[in-house]
C-alpha cells in the first residue's frame, strides 16, 4: 500500500515536472531522486520518462 502511494506521489511530481517543462523556452535538466536512485532527466521524452518510471517502479525493493 505504501509503496502504491508512493509510486502515485512520484507519478504527480513527474506530471508537474513536465508541465513545468513545457512552459519553459528550453527543457532544463532535472534531478530526482527515488527509491535510493538518481535519475537526471535531460531531453527525455514524456513516453521516455513514462518508461524510466515504469522500469523503477516495478523493481523489486
Amino acid at each position: 500500500m505504501l509503496e502504491a502511494a508512493a509510486g502515485a506521489a512520484l507519478g504527480n511530481v513527474v506530471e508537474s515536472v513536465l508541465s513545468w517543462r513545457k512552459s519553459r523556452p528550453s527543457s532544463p535538466d532535472v534531478t530526482i531522486e527515488y527509491k535510493g536512485k538518481t535519475i537526471s532527466i535531460a531531453g527525455l521524452s514524456a513516453e521516455e520518462i513514462a518508461a524510466l518510471l515504469k522500469a523503477l517502479d516495478d523493481e523489486q525493493p
